[in-house]
């Protein structure tokens, strides 16, 4: 391979470099895969570092950009045949999560955060809300979120202690 490597595209997700790698290869031409392994390590840094490059010799520069706009326009074809499997996969039947187990898992994020950041107390007092608003409303719950409720109180619990302290201290101390 000689001359000069030219990026002729690039890429976001390390998957759909590859498949555009390999669609080059499988049409005879050797392509390489600039900051690849950064962005499949610190993918936050892709948009910093202008994403994963697919790159060609220079000579085969036309040829690579053909292949490659050949794909997209397939892709285009199918891309309403892609959408249908995405909607039969969401009507599966699983119902859609109600504003009761989305409350939870807001729940269990906040006092996780909270826990990480602690003592945090915002975000165990919006974990708490949240809980106490779902315990004592008519929200529908699924089982499975009620024992996500249990961990979100676990969670909280080093806050209610340390505030019980608090004021056991306070009330002591005045």
């Amino acid at each position: 391979m000689a001359g000069k490597m030219v990026t002729v595209a690039t890429f976001d997700m390390p998957t759909e470099a590859h498949l555009a790698k390999g669609l080059l290869e499988a049409n005879g031409l050797t392509a390489f895969l600039a900051d690849e392994l950064t962005v499949g390590v610190a993918w936050h840094l892709s948009n910093a570092i202008g994403g994963i490059k697919l790159q060609v010799a220079e000579n085969d520069v036309e040829r690579a950009t053909g292949i490659l706009a050949t794909r997209e326009d397939r892709s285009i074809e199918t891309g309403t045949e892609l959408t249908n499997v995405a909607e039969m996969e969401e009507s599966e039947d699983e119902p859609p999560p109600s504003a009761g187990d989305n409350a939870v898992d807001r729940a269990v994020r906040a006092a996780l955060l909270g826990l990480i950041l602690f003592p945090f107390f915002p975000l165990y007092f919006y974990s708490l809300w949240l809980l106490g608003r779902l315990t004592f409303s008519s929200e529908k719950v699924s089982p499975h979120k009620r024992r996500r409720m249990r961990l979100a109180v676990l969670l909280n619990l080093p806050m209610l202690v340390f505030l019980g302290v608090a004021v056991l201290w306070l009330i002591q101390k005045f």
